[in-house]
Formats: C-alpha cells, sequence, structure tokens
C-alpha cells in the first residue's frame, strides 16, 4: 500500500474524527464557555451576575430577530447573532430564573404581529423590507420591559441595556428622586412670589421626570431630607444655608446619589417684579454654586464667568427677518461635528447627538485621592471665559461679544462625573445653627460609605423649556417635540444615578472595532496643529477687522458723500490678505502631510500583511523540515 493511500486516509480519518467531536462537544459543553476576547465583551460583568441572582419569579426573555431576512445584510447578520450569543450567557448566569425565546418575525405571520404589539421598532432596508432586531422582557405578573432595538451604534451598551430592562422588573417600586431647587419648575396655582404671575406652568423636564420615578419637591431651606431618597437633583442653589449644605453633604456620605446644576449666568432664574423701582432687575444675581461641597471632592466652579467657544457657537436671530449670528456664549455640542466634546464611554452622554449650553460655566478639576473625575461636556480649545459685564445685561449682545472674542487655547470641562470615596466637606460634624447653638452628631460620616457617585453640569438653563423644547397646542393638548438632547442628557443622568450601584458600574464593555491607534495619534497630532493655526488666523482676523474699523472711521470724505478709501486702508488691507494667504497655506501644508504620513503607514502596513507574514511563515516551516530527524539516530548504533 502506497505512503500516498495512507496519508490521504489518515486525512479522511481524522476529517470524521473532527466532526464526531465538534458534534459531540456542542451537546456535552453548550453551557460552558471561554471568552478570550481583550475586553471580555462576550462575559457579564459581576454588577450584572448580582442583579440576575435578585430574581425571584421568572423572567422570560422574547428575542425578536429577522434572522431568515436579514442574512442578506451582513451587518444585521452579525450583529443579530452577536445579541443573541449575550442572551444566551444571561439565561445560563440566571440559575433557571430566566427563560429565552427567539422568534424570526416574518412579514404577515403572528411574530410580527406580536413584535409590533410590544413596541419592537422596524428597522427599513434599501429593499423597502423591515426587520426586527429587539427584546421585551416579561415577567411571571405580566409586567413588560423593552428594548426596542438592539442599535449597533451602541454595540457597547448593549449588556447595561438589557440588564437595566431586568431590573426595572426585579424593583418592586418606582426610585425615590428628591428636587431641591430654588426655581419653580413644577409650577404651582399659587405664586412663590406675590409679585409673580397667579399661576405658572411647570417645565416639560418636571413633567417627564415625574412619568417613571417618585418626585419629592424639597424645600431650600430643609436640615433633613426623606430616609427613602435614593437620588437628590440640586438645581441652581442659591444662598442654601450651612444647615441645608450639611444635609446635602451628609447625605452622600451616606450612600446617596446627587446631581448638581449650577449657573455662573442662569437667565431662567427672573427677577421679582419691582413696580416701585423698574431698574432693579439689573442688579439681580443670576449666579449659583455649590462650591462649599464639590470643592471638597476635587471640582470647583469658575464663579463669574461663562464660557464662550467660536468653534461651537450657537447661530441666532436677534430681530426678525434678521441674519442669523454667531452667538459664542451659546454653545452647541455637536458629536457630527465636534468630536471628543460628549463624552462616548459614560452612559449618560454616549446616545447624546447635540446639546445646548447657553451661558455655561465651567468647571477647574483638583485630583484628589480615592477620586476619579471624568469630564463629560467640554469645550473646544478655541475658547475663553467671558466676564460678567460681557453677559450681565440680558446675556450680552452676540455682536460685541464675537468682535472682541480671543481665545487663549484652553479646553473647559462644562460637566463632570465625580465617582469614588469623598470626603466630608463638614468633617467636623454639623456647623452651628443660626442662633450659635452646635447640635451634637456623633453619627456622621468622614468619608462615604463605599462608591458616592455625583454628577455636576455647569448650566442650568440648558433644561428650561425656552432651550429643550418646542411646545405646540394641538387640538387643545399641549404637545412638546424635543430642539435636541439636553432633557435626556438630564434623564439620563437621573435615571443612571437612581439605579443600583450593581447598575451603575456596569460601563462601556470596550470597543468592538479595532482602529489603527498610529493612525489616531497622528490625526490627533495633525488636527491639533491646525487647530493652533486657525486660532492664530482668527486672532489676525479679529484684529485686522478692528483696525480696519478704526482707520475707516478717521477716513475722509469726499464731496458727494463717499468715503475715501485712503492709502493707509490700502496697505492694511494688503498686510490682512498676505497674512492669511500665509495661513491657509500653513493649513494645506500641514493637511498633505498628515496624508502623506497615513499613506506612508498604509503602504507599509499592506506590505507586512501581504508579503512579510507570509514569508516569516513559509520560513519557519522550511527551518522546521530542514532539521535533522533525531528520532531516527536514537536506536542507530554507533
Amino acid at each position: 500500500m502506497s505512503k500516498s493511500f495512507l496519508s490521504w486516509s489518515g486525512i479522511g480519518v481524522l476529517f470524521v474524527i473532527l466532526l464526531f467531536a465538534n458534534s459531540l462537544s456542542g451537546k456535552i459543553f453548550r453551557h460552558a464557555s471561554l471568552d478570550l476576547t481583550a475586553d471580555r465583551q462576550y462575559s457579564l460583568s459581576d454588577g450584572t451576575k448580582n442583579i440576575l441572582s435578585q430574581i425571584k419569579d421568572p423572567i422570560t426573555l422574547k428575542f425578536y430577530y429577522s434572522r431568515t431576512d436579514g442574512a442578506k445584510y451582513p451587518a444585521i447578520k452579525l450583529w443579530g447573532a452577536r445579541v443573541g450569543d449575550v442572551l444566551k450567557e444571561y439565561e445560563r448566569a440566571a440559575n433557571g430564573k430566566l427563560h429565552l425565546e427567539i422568534y424570526d418575525p416574518r412579514p404577515d405571520s403572528e411574530d410580527e404581529d406580536w413584535a409590533q404589539k410590544y413596541g419592537i421598532t422596524q428597522i427599513p432596508t434599501r429593499d423597502g423590507e423591515n426587520l426586527y432586531l429587539g427584546l421585551a422582557a416579561v415577567n411571571s405578573s405580566g409586567a413588560e420591559q423593552v428594548v426596542p432595538v438592539f442599535d449597533f451604534q451602541r454595540q457597547q451598551y448593549l449588556e447595561y441595556d438589557v440588564t437595566r430592562s431586568l431590573y426595572s422588573l426585579i424593583v418592586e417600586k418606582k426610585p425615590v428622586i428628591g428636587i431641591l431647587s430654588s426655581l419653580d419648575i413644577r409650577g404651582s396655582s399659587v405664586p412663590a412670589n406675590p409679585t409673580q404671575p397667579e399661576s405658572k406652568e411647570p417645565w416639560v423636564v418636571a413633567t417627564q421626570l415625574q412619568e417613571n420615578n417618585d418626585v419629592r419637591y424639597i424645600p431650600v431651606d430643609s436640615k433633613t431630607f426623606p430616609n427613602d431618597l435614593t437620588t437628590l437633583v440640586v438645581i441652581h442653589p442659591k444662598n442654601l444655608s450651612q444647615e441645608t449644605l450639611y444635609a446635602i453633604d451628609h447625605f452622600v456620605m451616606s450612600g446617596g446619589k446627587l446631581f448638581v446644576l449650577v449657573d455662573p449666568y442662569a437667565q431662567a432664574d427672573e427677577p421679582p417684579a419691582d413696580p416701585q423701582n423698574p431698574m432693579a432687575g439689573l442688579s439681580y444675581d443670576h449666579s449659583s454654586d455649590l462650591n462649599s461641597l464639590l470643592s471638597a471632592w476635587g471640582v470647583t466652579l469658575n464663579k463669574g464667568n461663562v464660557v464662550g467657544d467660536l468653534s461651537i457657537s450657537a447661530s441666532v436671530t436677534t430681530q426678525r427677518g434678521g441674519q442669523p449670528k454667531n452667538f459664542v456664549s451659546w454653545l452647541l455640542l455637536n458629536r457630527q461635528t465636534s468630536k471628543g466634546l460628549i463624552a462616548d464611554a459614560d452612559l449618560v452622554t454616549s446616545a447624546l447627538d447635540s446639546v445646548l449650553l447657553p451661558w455655561s460655566g465651567s468647571f477647574t478639576v483638583e485630583p484628589k485621592e480615592g477620586v476619579e473625575v471624568t469630564p463629560l461636556l467640554r469645550s473646544t480649545p478655541n475658547s475663553r471665559l467671558l466676564e460678567e459685564k460681557d453677559y450681565r445685561f440680558n446675556g450680552g449682545d452676540p455682536d460685541t461679544m464675537l468682535r472682541h472674542f480671543a481665545p487663549d487655547g484652553e479646553s473647559r470641562i462644562l460637566a463632570v462625573r465625580i465617582r469614588g470615596k469623598l470626603k466630608s466637606a463638614f468633617p467636623d460634624g454639623m456647623p452651628a445653627a443660626a442662633d450659635g447653638q452646635k447640635a451634637i452628631d456623633a453619627e456622621h460620616p468622614k468619608e462615604s460609605k463605599g462608591i458616592a457617585n455625583v454628577i455636576a453640569v455647569a448650566d442650568v438653563d440648558f433644561i428650561s423649556d425656552r432651550f429643550s423644547v418646542s411646545v405646540q397646542n394641538i387640538f387643545g393638548a399641549k404637545v412638546a417635540s424635543l430642539l435636541n438632547d439636553n432633557l435626556n442628557f438630564f434623564l439620563n443622568g437621573v435615571e443612571n444615578l437612581s439605579g443600583s450601584d450593581d447598575l451603575i458600574s456596569i460601563r462601556s464593555r470596550g470597543q468592538f472595532a479595532r482602529p489603527f491607534t498610529v493612525v489616531q495619534r497622528m490625526e490627533g497630532e495633525a488636527q491639533q496643529r491646525w487647530q493652533m493655526e486657525e486660532m492664530r488666523l482668527q486672532a489676525q482676523l479679529n484684529a485686522a477687522n478692528d483696525r480696519l474699523r478704526e482707520i475707516q472711521s478717521n477716513a475722509g470724505t469726499h464731496e458727494s458723500g463717499k468715503q475715501v478709501v485712503n492709502k493707509a486702508v490700502l496697505e492694511e488691507m494688503k498686510k490682512f490678505r498676505d497674512q492669511k494667504a500665509e495661513a491657509q497655506t500653513n493649513l494645506r501644508v500641514v493637511r498633505r502631510n498628515l496624508r502623506q504620513d497615513i499613506e506612508r503607514l498604509g503602504t507599509f502596513l499592506f506590505i507586512a500583511n501581504t508579503f512579510f507574514v507570509p514569508i516569516l511563515l513559509v520560513l519557519g516551516y522550511v527551518i522546521m523540515r530542514r532539521r535533522p530527524d533525531r528520532s531516527s539516530e536514537i536506536g542507530a548504533k554507533p
């Protein structure tokens, strides 16, 4: 029998053994898994496992995935299989408390009817088909929680979306949210101030907050808070007493979650009308801060300054029919046009597309041991701090601000998350009361119990109706449509803080894409050089425009009434054109060098992957084949 026949027979036997072993292992080890990915993307976090252990009554997971109709779309096919694998991992980890049912909703089928009844979102395709990729979680009492669609853009938050739905079915009551505010955001039929109108409509954000939470409004002079409070929202805290500040600190040190909105200039804070002194509003203080607490945790509001940013300034129209103008103190953060300004790695901001912050302040961060401060929103380096005189009178004039604007190259932090072991701002316990008597508080914690979680935003106006929604009266009903993601940002923060510590601990599971980090670094460096060049050009533009106006104002006038453009004006204009041309040339050089560097790196990677790696494998095989066969020498005679 030839060696060739034996070789082919051996390969055939190995193939049969492989098929048998694969089939057998699929049955024996179907409940076993091994996750070798870099970020353990296929493994459930400890927070999820803790929540699954709290399930008392069985929950059914109804996964609606258009596997048949979506098979011709590779992205849908791979993403759907990925979601299914994760849901199977949930079923395995729940020890019989979760039952996974997978449905393939074909057109005009009963499965499609049920998917629509549960509110699963249809995914339209270019061929006119509707696909489904969503989840309905149903407990034994019939309560439902739905993930309408598993968005591929949120793939790193897949675990959070599923676990949040399960947690909502597990908890027996709504989270208790306390709101302490100097603004009347809930509206009232009885005016808080006799000089104000008889009634005020509640802010839309207050109405939406009450839909999924048990909201308690807390007086600004409170010295204690309800025992069942899970999250405290402090909005525009003005002139709080030491006793109230201590109560907030004690709440955080005792394990409560805190959401703070402060502002150096809150236009929503309207001064009371005073018929006896109509000019009293001009000296009204629109600012608020909580620095007495936040500074102890490493974050301080820059008082008396709002942030101006030329790169992300919103366009406004100051008069009917007028041309839109850039208002540098209205910051429009857009994920598509302003990369890196909205945090991608935090659950509160990961899904936001645009946020408008009018007259926003900024925070200065001082590192504290055991405390992690994560910026959620920030400005570009093309910004600066505006002084109070620039915006004090009704928010300031857009033209004046733009004309005198000169960026300083520093990026400002507009919103942060503070997380860690926080030290109390009152290490000596409760402060003395107004009568000078100091109460004894033997149980005052010196630091937070467990990991504290605080979110702070340096703006208040962004959640007011004016800057967040458009309210229309349709057939007698008031309908609010969102103008941006302002309310989503706020509601995401409250929802995130009011969940359990296990739910908060579930963060981004890492990126599924593996980008070329060297290319990204090169692009970042080039972008930074480009921004600095742009800032220099803008500074030249502002200075040249001011100089041109000054020269033209001193120019003579001809008998016809026309202004004479003298030699000095012409020279100044020529000088500016030369400066602009030079800056544009430098920008082109930076872009050209960036392209060349990336092209060279791409060429090297192509050659390495195409030739070097195969060559190394062939060389390794040749070296292994050329090694002498020592086994034949073992039994040889000398």
